[in-house]
């Protein structure tokens, strides 16, 4: 079985080092130790990692949030920030590049470890079709589940709740889990019937059985309506 290959963009040499043999020791791959964006980016065009670490404040004109985005515009990779910085306008523009953790410095070989396992579960998530996904149909998509790829219809889905990084799409044959945002997810089902009802919950139109003043009823279960979304829901309905 391949290693998850793992790039790391740190410009104290001391640190790198520490950091490049912690993750050995995890049995992961490291693909390059880089200290500043330029030669982080050549080197992504050698050996595309699956995760990358970043350092906020590196070397060069450009910093590691800025690098962050210019890697997913070349490539679909996991990141973590490894950073000393925890002003709330650095957390703030972090943010926006999604990353799959903000680990301040100093850190502990746990904190890398179990951060690392988080992002690589979420590399193994498969991007549903139309977006990068492996699918031979219109009508579904792939997710990873332990060693496998498992079909998903669009059809099959009732709702998904958000759980943290997680989405919990619920299905007429269970639950699974997708190691993406809800907002992500949901961008991406919006066009196949499936309307907003909260910041944590988005469904299937088609599978909504009643209407309540600040909730909906799906498969029996009673799910948050914010009276935003209210709004648009019965828009979208058929009401006599």
């Amino acid at each position: 079985m391949n290693k998850t290959k793992i790039l790391i963009v740190e410009d104290e040499a001391l640190i790198a080092d520490n950091l490049a043999a912690t993750i050995e020791e995890l049995n992961y791959e490291v693909t390059d130790v880089c200290a500043n964006a330029e030669d982080a980016l050549k080197s992504i065009r050698k050996n595309a990692p699956d995760i990358c670490l970043l350092d906020v404040n590196i070397e060069g004109e450009i910093d590691g949030i800025d690098l962050a985005e210019l890697i997913h515009k070349k490539i679909q990779t996991q990141h973590i920030f490894l950073t000393s910085f925890s002003d709330s306008s650095t957390i703030e523009r972090a943010k926006k590049t999604t990353p799959s953790a903000y680990i301040i410095k100093p850190y502990t070989s746990k904190e890398v470890e179990v951060n690392l396992a988080l992002a690589q579960h979420r590399t193994q998530e498969i991007p549903i079709n139309g977006h990068g996904g492996l699918s031979d149909e219109n009508d579904s998509f792939f997710i990873k589940e332990k060693h496998e790829l498992k079909k998903i219809r669009y059809n099959e889905i009732s709702y998904g709740e958000a759980a943290e990084h997680y989405t919990i799409m619920y299905t007429n044959t269970g639950k699974h889990m997708v190691g993406q945002s809800i907002t992500a997810i949901f961008e991406k089902l919006q066009d196949f019937g499936f309307i907003k009802l909260h910041r944590s919950y988005f469904a299937r139109l088609k599978d909504i059985e009643s209407i309540g003043p600040n909730y909906i009823i799906i498969q029996g279960k009673e799910i948050p309506l914010s009276q935003n979304h209210r709004q648009e829901l019965l828009a979208r309905i058929n009401l006599i």
